[in-house]
């Protein structure tokens, strides 16, 4: 048995004897290629390796759950013609891969490679991989390092890009600055059940580049971001591990999105420009038995249906809602954050949310339910409300409290109360009318972070210098005329916010931004 590698000219077959040191060139019969060849005998590993790179096979893998033959090495334009003409691999009919084609390759799960792609392929799909696959006039390739598609708008003398389904034709020797080409053989056995079909039709119509194009993937699929889809088929609720959905609240959606029990994350997103086409969260939201994360903060909702207290198993919610919260809220015994905005008021069951670790509320409301004291897990509070003119004595028993922000509320006089929380770490008191701090503000020894921004404070006590952890202080747009000297022997004090202050010299070594 004879070894054999063909070439197109006779240099490169020469030019591989030389680097063999064995065997002998001709010229092919019935053509115009030259033959390297070798009668069997002894080959060392080297020069087996030199022949299969030569001949196509080291990098040829055929992929037996598609059909398709990959050539797994960088390619050039002017290669695909060359190698066809040689047989590279045993083959003639090399081509550019469609990104239908490249995205058989994906896998939704890293291999022991690192990289979403079948564990078969090896390491060697390694970074961005361009197809010849058109979408709105642009040209989109493969990331096989984060498992996602990216597009580009190709320019002249770049690739211009046949139809979906055809190949690339190349007008100059760049196919991509930041891709590579690697080629394709074969026809890919497909193996859709209808759904599937639909999903795939419905994805490539809808520009979804990053969704799978083989049905073992879509049924693998945990992640699903829709950020430029204006339709999502019934047939989404047929992926039965998606896990995490992230999409615009459009008409129709709703009844799509309320009917995927695997979920666990979800996310709706406002249209650009638009109201949301569906303001309500339906009683359908009670489906969604295994959601940990809702977050609906981005569009404006008219109504909530008190299904969502079904959701037992949530830990997140964040709603943006003109409407009463439904007391059935207080049955998300697992809730740990929780973010209302838009609201008129609070109710008064929010104290029975006792795993709550984070707490955001923004509306105009003017009172804070004193239940709040049952959250004793709380870590976070944060209230926005230009209808607060004071705080619930229960807020000052949250002994495990280390953050509290209070925004535009109408306090005048600092809640001396807020002396005896001493593992505060931050306090925002920001565009409130308080106007003086008391001389016991040394007392929240663990105080680190004091944003007074845009308060009527005229002067600081001088008892702050005992603050040993404060490390930033903001005093933007106060009644502050000129920061005091002895700011210079705070231990951690690091940055100072000061606009419209001056500032003395003796504070030249700290790091002072005057906004």
């Amino acid at each position: 048995m004879k070894n054999q590698v063909s070439f197109d000219s006779y240099r490169d077959a020469l030019l591989f004897l030389k680097e063999m040191g064995a065997g002998k060139v001709k010229r092919q019969t019935d053509s115009d290629n030259f033959l390297w060849e070798l009668d069997s005998g002894q080959l060392t590993k080297e020069q087996l390796e030199i022949i299969a790179e030569a001949n196509g096979t080291k990098f040829l893998w055929k992929d037996s759950e598609t059909g398709l033959s990959w050539l797994l090495r960088d390619c050039g334009r002017y290669e695909i013609d060359s190698l066809n003409k040689s047989g590279h691999g045993g083959y003639n009919d090399w081509r550019a891969p469609t990104l239908r084609e490249l995205k058989s390759l994906a896998c939704t799960t890293k291999n022991t490679f690192g990289l979403f792609a079948k564990e078969s392929a090896g390491g060697r799909l390694n970074g961005n991989y361009v197809s010849c696959t058109k979408h709105w006039q642009e040209a989109v390739w493969w990331n096989f390092n984060t498992g996602k598609s990216a597009k580009e708008e190709y320019s002249d003398g770049k690739i211009k890009w046949g139809s979906e389904g055809d190949f690339a034709g190349f007008e100059d020797s760049v196919h991509h600055n930041y891709a590579t080409l690697i080629l394709v053989r074969g026809d890919v056995i497909e193996n859709l059940s209808d759904w599937a079909s639909k999903l795939r039709e419905w994805a490539e119509e809808d520009g979804v580049l990053d969704f799978p194009s083989t049905q073992e993937n879509m049924e693998k699929l945990e992640d699903l971001t829709l950020f430029f889809s204006t339709t999502i088929p019934k047939q989404v609720s047929m992926l039965r591990n998606l896990k995490r959905l992230t999409c615009y609240a459009l008409s129709g959606f709703e009844k799509v999105i309320f009917s995927i029990p695997s979920l666990e994350e979800l996310k709706l997103l406002r249209p650009n420009g638009k109201q949301p086409a569906f303001d309500e969260i339906p009683p359908t939201i009670s489906n969604l038995t295994s959601l940990l994360s809702l977050d609906a903060g981005g569009i404006h909702l008219n109504k909530v249906h008190e299904s969502i207290g079904d959701l037992r198993k949530l830990k997140h919610l964040d709603l943006n809602v003109a409407d009463a919260i439904p007391d059935s809220i207080t049955n998300l015994h697992e809730l740990r954050t929780l973010r209302l905005s838009g609201i008129r008021s609070l109710p008064h069951s929010i104290g029975d949310l006792k795993s709550l670790e984070k707490l955001s509320v923004f509306g105009r409301f003017e009172r804070i339910p004193n239940s709040i004291e049952n959250l004793t897990q709380l870590q976070e509070l944060t209230i926005r409300s230009g209808q607060l003119s004071e705080l619930p004595e229960g807020l000052f028993k949250l002994g495990n409290l280390h953050t509290l922000t209070i925004y535009e509320a109408t306090i005048e006089i600092f809640p001396n109360a807020l002396l005896k929380m001493p593992l505060l770490k931050t306090l925002d008191l920001c565009d409130t009318p308080i106007y003086k701090l008391p001389e016991d503000i040394a007392n929240m020894k663990s105080l680190e972070r004091l944003n007074l921004r845009e308060t009527r404070i005229s002067e600081l006590p001088r008892s702050l210098v005992n603050l040993d952890n404060l490390r930033l202080l903001y005093l933007s747009n106060t009644k502050i005329q000129s920061l005091p000297e002895w700011l210079k022997d705070m231990k951690s004090l690091s940055k100072i916010r000061a606009k419209g202050i001056k500032v003395p010299p003796a504070l030249k070594d700290k790091i002072v931004y005057l906004y």
